[in-house]
């Protein structure tokens, strides 16, 4: 069983053969893509580019070579605090990660085992799904117990990024246990 811990509180377990890169801890993206300097494109226009964001984990799941890019945000302990929905988030991370796959397994070291293993994972996929893990602390207003609706979530997902997965997922690990859409189990 192949363990992996994400932000010290969520347990991803994945079977033996699933071959699995914490995509945001690879050297390549930490030096080459997270870290750019931002800089403004002209004087007059307040936009600004700066580095880009990455997934949690990118996973290959070996029976279909089926790549999944998942993103984990636990607010169980603490409250979310960011400006950005979590919607606009994950789709931000998404397209980022997406934008620095080919890079990262074409450029990254190749004496890295992290590289290696993202360099595997993107010459073998097929298909890609999306997942966005989710979890929030529980409120005190018995009609609205979570701050978030996952459904909501999942379907706004899904029509902004139906053209690269129309099937995206958002759990989290009690919706996770009753509809066991996925193949590994987080604790």
């Amino acid at each position: 069983m192949l363990n992996i811990t994400i932000d010290q509180t969520l347990h991803f377990h994945f079977e033996d053969n699933w071959k699995v890169v914490k995509y945001d801890e690879t050297p390549y993206y930490k030096t080459q893509l997270k870290n750019q300097r931002s800089c403004k494109i002209n004087k007059k226009d307040k936009s600004v580019i700066s580095g880009l964001k990455g997934v949690d984990l990118v996973a290959l799941q070996p029976q279909d070579n089926t790549l999944y890019l998942i993103e984990c945000k636990d607010y169980r302990l603490h409250s979310r605090k960011k400006n950005l929905h979590p919607v606009e988030e994950f789709y931000q991370k998404t397209m980022d990660t997406l934008a620095g796959l080919l890079p990262s397994a074409l450029c990254g070291t190749s004496g890295d085992p992290n590289t290696r293993m993202l360099k595997a994972l993107v010459r073998s996929a097929e298909h890609i799904r999306l997942v966005f893990h989710f979890e929030q602390a529980e409120t005190t207003n018995k009609l609205m117990p979570r701050a978030y609706d996952i459904a909501d979530l999942q379907q706004k997902l899904r029509g902004l990024l139906k053209a690269i997965d129309p099937y995206v997922l958002v759990v989290d690990i009690d919706t996770l246990r009753r509809t066991a859409k996925v193949d590994w189990t987080v604790d």
